[in-house]
């Protein structure tokens, strides 16, 4: 048994490997998702540098931190109503940020002096958002590197390990759209995933001159992009549509999710004394909360006034005009463990996955008010499930709150349906975490795992969606045709000098 044991210890320390990891978005929610992925590698003996802007708060073993804290503005609870973009809008300046963000992280000292250094890793980590800049570690290294996605991806991101791209009925993670769509959804899902192409293509140059400028060579980060091993995508399909997905592209939604924990005993005491239930109100972490306009704000007030249920509400400030008595404010929520608490029978907030994903986790019905980034794709989604009731921010007012709460609330089939939904959530061989763990561990193994690599990822375009190949059946095709109308005028002409060998009009001859 000893002699097991031992050689058990030596062959996990044989397998233990020097792991970089970076996590550039300055979101708190992003880091939460695979915040457990890393702390898990280091906790089965790998030694983990984690470059973020979220260290741990003691040390960990294994662990090591590169601290980004302070080198940008961190998104906690800082984003206004009034600054919420449309889509394209979105996009773009969310690209433009990826850059400036890239930028301060390869100036940052403690990351010259890494890069300077003549550490070297076995594999990268990195996540990935809408800057490729930061894939120049990876072609700095050359080792193999795995992309981790806190949403759901998308046709241009998708395209790097080959998952095909289905936009006639897979949605854009930014558009409002569920996988039913009509002829003009489908337009508008095709030409925004179009634009989202083309602005990649463009910023990526705006990339490349950026790392040539910062690291002194010349990085093509299209080639770079092509050479993930695995991507790894905080979604389920229980939670979106149904898609194609190739072995390099794993799902691992709801990672972030710990087992529940005993809420506190101040709100546990406020919870189950409420004989009607209570509603968990909460709009994320990177909106602002208190920023909602006057207007829309009393609104839910005086709708949550007419309900005989308590609510608990994640609000930034001290006070709050207006609060009804039956509801409770609080900076901050443990709100995985309150969704797990039996008297919480509803939950408000943006549609954020994170906060979804709980909610479909403990079968919660929604309200749901989508504002930016993936939440308007997460909301149709859970919309079309029937778990959740999309109320839109231009239409608040006491009636439409009243309207959808009621809903989720008293009309049995959105608890059924939510019910339904985390049945299917849940049922997995493995948990997400464990199944990240593997993966990433399969790509130690194997080193790279290029056998999971699609052969869609080398080919042009015009081959992928067999172009050339219907090119040359639309010219055999257009031949046949030709060769059947210069025939049948042939056959046509010769009959009619068979049958009238004179023209109309034509003199005869005189004998």
């Amino acid at each position: 048994m000893f002699l097991c044991l031992l050689f058990s210890c030596l062959l996990s320390h044989a397998l233990c490997s020097d792991i970089l990891a970076l996590f550039p978005h300055t979101g708190k929610s992003h880091f939460a998702v695979f915040e457990p992925l890393v702390l898990a590698l280091a906790a089965r003996g790998h030694q983990v540098t984690v470059i973020s802007f979220y260290p741990q708060n003691t040390a960990v073993e294994n662990y090591t931190d590169i601290s980004l804290v302070g080198l940008v503005p961190q998104r906690v609870n800082n984003v206004q109503f009034a600054q919420v973009e449309n889509p394209a809008r979105n996009y773009i300046s969310m690209s433009r940020m990826g850059i400036e963000i890239c930028e301060k992280i390869l100036q940052f000292r403690p990351v010259r002096e890494l890069l300077d250094s003549d550490a070297s890793f076995d594999l990268l980590i990195l996540e990935l958002f809408y800057s490729d800049c930061l894939l120049g570690l990876a072609h700095k290294y050359d080792v193999p590197y795995i992309l981790v996605a806190a949403s759901n991806t998308s046709p241009e991101k998708d395209s790097r390990v080959g998952t095909p791209a289905q936009t006639a009925y897979v949605s854009h993670l930014n558009l409002p759209l569920d996988s039913k769509m009509c002829f003009s959804q489908r337009l508008w899902n095709a030409a925004y995933s179009i634009f989202t192409y083309m602005v990649r293509v463009y910023f990526t140059a705006q990339d490349e001159r950026t790392l040539h400028q910062l690291m002194g060579e010349e990085v093509s980060l299209r080639k770079v992009a092509s050479d993930v091993s695995l991507l790894l995508a905080n979604i389920h399909h229980s939670i979106v549509s149904a898609r194609p997905l190739v072995p390099g592209h794993v799902e691992v939604g709801g990672i972030h999710i710990h087992p529940a924990r005993p809420v506190p005993k101040d709100l546990e005491k406020y919870l189950n004394e409420s004989t009607d239930g209570a509603i968990l109100f909460s709009m994320g972490s990177v909106l602002q909360s208190s920023s909602f306009p006057p207007a829309k704000r009393q609104a839910i007030m005086d709708a949550f006034a007419e309900l005989p249920v308590r609510v608990v509400m994640k609000w930034e400030d001290d006070t709050l005009p207006g609060k009804p008595d039956n509801v409770r404010l609080s900076k901050w929520l443990p709100q995985r463990d309150i969704l797990a608490h039996p008297k919480i029978i509803a939950f408000m907030g943006h549609g954020g996955l994170l906060s979804t994903s709980e909610a479909v986790y403990c079968g919660i019905p929604m309200v749901l008010i989508p504002m930016f980034g993936d939440q308007p794709n997460n909301v149709a989604h859970l919309a079309a499930s029937g778990a959740a009731v999309k109320l839109a921010y231009k239409e608040i007012t006491k009636e439409t709150v009243l309207k959808a709460l009621r809903a989720v609330l008293y009309d049995s089939r959105y608890r059924e349906s939510a019910k339904l939904l985390s049945e299917r959530f849940r049922d997995r061989p493995m948990s997400p975490l464990d199944t990240a763990v593997y993966w990433t561990e399969y790509v130690l193994r194997h080193k790279g795992a290029r056998h999971l690599r699609s052969a869609a990822v080398d080919m042009p375009w015009y081959q992928l969606w067999l172009l050339d190949v219907a090119l040359v059946l639309l010219a055999g095709l257009a031949a046949v045709l030709f060769l059947v109308f210069w025939l049948a005028r042939r056959v046509t002409t010769f009959i009619s000098h068979r049958l009238y060998p004179h023209q109309p009009g034509q003199k005869q001859k005189k004998e």
